[in-house]
């Protein structure tokens, strides 16, 4: 991990794990309905002041509702998901980036490993240019795009979503190859 690099948790799985903790710790499905939208509704707001005002509420409440153990868990990780809220350069979700790590693993998994750290870092970064250009099938639409909205004209989007048309686009590229007329052009130069 980089020096500077901050760990962030994500809060999208926070919500799920209230769902699970509830379905564990709960005997009734009234007891659930009772806790579920206080401990959700924690970090659905874009201050971090109310999410802290929240939490001190549930705090308050942690001993009745017998859910102190989740609420000492969720206080000490609170720096790892409360710097996402309200955050214009930190998302609210890593499925993005969980997303990628998975096209990763299914791309280079069956290859068996690399040779060295050099071609790992190699591949690694043809992998992340072509996945960062491609469209995929469940959003149609490629990583770039929630970047920079105008992708879909840049050159490599369309040579790596659509290669023939791209091509033939092109005013230089000759819609028929004359192997001639590339033999004769080596043999004037030689």
């Amino acid at each position: 991990m980089a020096p500077r690099a901050q760990h962030v948790w994500c809060r999208f799985h926070h919500q799920q794990g209230v769902t699970h903790w509830l379905t564990q710790h709960c005997a009734t499905a009234a007891e659930v309905d009772a806790r579920k939208p206080a401990m959700k509704r924690l970090f659905h707001t874009r201050e971090k002041r109310t999410v802290r005002r929240r939490l001190a509420r549930l705090q308050e409440r942690a001993a009745e509702w017998g859910m102190l153990a989740w609420v000492s868990a969720v206080e000490a990780k609170l720096p790892q998901r409360i710097c996402r809220v309200g955050s214009a350069r930190l998302p609210s979700t890593s499925n993005a980036v969980e997303r990628f790590f998975r096209a990763f693993q299914r791309c280079y998994r069956p290859r068996g490993g690399f040779h060295s750290v050099l071609s790992a870092t190699r591949e690694l970064l043809l992998f992340r240019v072509v996945y960062v250009f491609t469209q995929h099938a469940t959003t149609s639409h490629a990583p770039i795009e929630t970047m920079l909205p105008e992708a879909r004209r840049m050159p490599l989007y369309r040579l790596s979503n659509d290669p023939c048309r791209a091509l033939q686009e092109r005013t230089y590229v000759k819609p028929e190859a004359h192997m001639a007329d590339v033999l004769l052009a080596q043999e004037d130069a030689g």
